[in-house]
């Protein structure tokens, strides 16, 4: 006879309850830099885990809002994942390795915003 499958782990469902319980550490405090419209054009972007300032759907609003696409899963288009704390999921986190996509954090998009400020021309 065959083994029986594997028992499937809970601790995946715990991990986004828990990083969905925790609150930005910086909400209301961080200074969120505004640009133009098209500052993040060309980048889909996923959050996983918990942000600095914002919650997540905050942060897809603003990526949005400078013409990032938001993405809903791990896939060849995506460029980057945003987290800052908490813990990014593991099939994610795998998912990003093997499609070379970065993992960074919410201050790596403020910091891109802020240079298409500066360059945008007086």
């Amino acid at each position: 006879p065959s083994p029986p499958p594997p028992k499937k782990s809970h601790n995946n469902f715990f991990l986004m309850h828990r990083n969905k319980s925790i609150v930005p550490p910086n909400k209301n405090i961080k200074i969120v830099p505004q640009g133009p419209t098209n500052a993040l054009a060309g980048y889909c972007v996923i959050v996983s885990g918990v942000l600095d300032s914002m919650s997540r759907e905050e942060f897809y609003d603003y990526a949005r809002a400078h013409g990032a696409v938001v993405s809903t899963s791990v896939t060849a288009k995506l460029t980057h994942l945003v987290n800052d704390h908490g813990e990014v999921g593991p099939s994610k986190k795998t998912k990003c390795t093997q499609l070379g996509v970065e993992i960074v954090s919410e201050d790596y998009f403020f910091n891109l915003v802020r240079a298409a400020c500066d360059s945008k021309p007086p």
